[in-house]
């Protein structure tokens, strides 16, 4: 394997264990993020049911991550990773 490829699989895989790490915190809706949605005006009863399809959307990420790399979600990775507190 050359070094181009594992650098590709090490990136892959950091990818992937960030957007499986707030994917399933989302999923447990930790109380501490419901303070994020309220900072920008998103009640804590709204904000429970964006993070659930918040966290499903991060898994979703990691998967296609890993298996097959799609441009388009790659893109919405960087996107949203920038939005990151």
């Amino acid at each position: 394997m050359n070094n181009t490829k594992i650098v590709e699989w090490v990136l892959r895989i950091g990818v992937a264990g960030e957007f499986l790490g707030h994917g399933v915190f989302a999923l447990q809706q930790k109380e501490g993020w419901v303070g994020y949605f309220e900072a920008v005006g998103i009640s804590a009863e709204t904000a429970l049911p964006l993070m659930t399809l918040i966290g499903v959307l991060d898994l979703t990420v990691a998967t296609v991550v890993l298996v097959r790399p799609i441009n388009a979600v790659l893109l919405w990775a960087v996107f949203w990773d920038s939005r990151q507190p």
